[in-house]
């Protein structure tokens, strides 16, 4: 099954470079006569296979970005492009072939599949549709990845409610990779895990992301976490970044203050 893809149009600019970039984006919520500016002219890329953590206190706008990404909100002012080209500027067939291009990982497991629906439905729904695949290769892709993650196959035919946390927050994954996306956006995708499971579930995503040359924005409030699974990190405060650079100088010789601060209260292996 052919599958759109989306290479630059054109003369369509290709600055600033990167599979993913954030130009000069603002977003303002306005109720009635109040207005809070969530993101405040940020400007950020990433490139193919980088690994980015995104830190910050809530409400620093993290998740805002994030949402910029996926396209379930739009900028106010400044363009989210893929490729060079303003996502909101995709055809139809483009933006199919975006949606699987980009994929998220959130922190509500519980809310994460249809609860009257076994895991295995729901996986297969993405195979299927996103991925056009046949119902065989969504079968084999589907269990073999489930393998892969550490996950026993009959658990497939479990609904979410009868699986652990960190069961549900790895086939959360797996459902992420199916479509062989090119970046993943992974939103405090580890926080309401236990430490155990979390160490597990971060192994699994940064060997995904190694062996699969997938890009990786990793949203977070963990120093350690963001340490461990990322190559360079962006500091968010009240929509602005603060700071940006390699996740070690950044840790280790911050030079923003407020870096100073989240980094005096973590104690941390980078």
């Amino acid at each position: 099954m052919s599958q759109t893809t989306l290479a630059p149009e054109g003369t369509a600019t290709r600055e600033p470079s990167g599979i993913l970039a954030f130009e000069n984006v603002t977003r303002v919520f306005r109720t009635g006569l109040e207005s809070h500016t969530a993101l405040d002219d940020v400007s950020l890329t990433l490139q193919e296979s980088q690994r980015i953590g995104i830190i910050g206190e809530s409400g620093s706008g993290k998740s805002t970005l994030v949402r910029m990404a996926l396209g379930l909100d739009r900028p106010t002012s400044g363009r989210v492009l893929y490729q060079g080209r303003d996502i909101h500027s995709f055809s139809q067939a483009e933006w199919l072939a975006y949606r699987r291009a980009i994929q998220w990982i959130g922190q509500d497991t519980g809310g994460a599949f249809n609860p009257r629906w076994t895991i295995r439905k729901s996986m297969m729904r993405v195979n299927t549709t996103l991925c056009g695949l046949t119902a065989k290769d969504a079968k084999d892709r589907m269990e073999s990845l489930t393998v892969q993650m550490g996950l026993d196959a009959a658990l497939l035919d479990r609904k979410p409610a009868a699986l652990s946390g960190g069961q549900r927050q790895r086939f959360a994954i797996v459902r992420a990779v199916i479509p062989e996306p090119k970046v993943l956006l992974a939103d405090e995708a580890v926080s309401a895990l236990d430490v155990s499971v979390q160490g597990t579930v971060l192994n699994l995503l940064k060997e995904y992301c190694d062996t699969a040359d997938c890009a990786l924005m990793f949203v977070s409030h963990g120093l350690p976490t963001t340490a461990f699974m990322t190559h360079d990190v962006v500091v968010m405060k009240n929509g602005v970044v603060v700071e940006h650079g390699p996740t070690r100088r950044v840790l280790e010789e911050p030079e923003h203050d407020y870096t100073r601060q989240l980094v005096d209260a973590y104690t941390y292996d980078a």
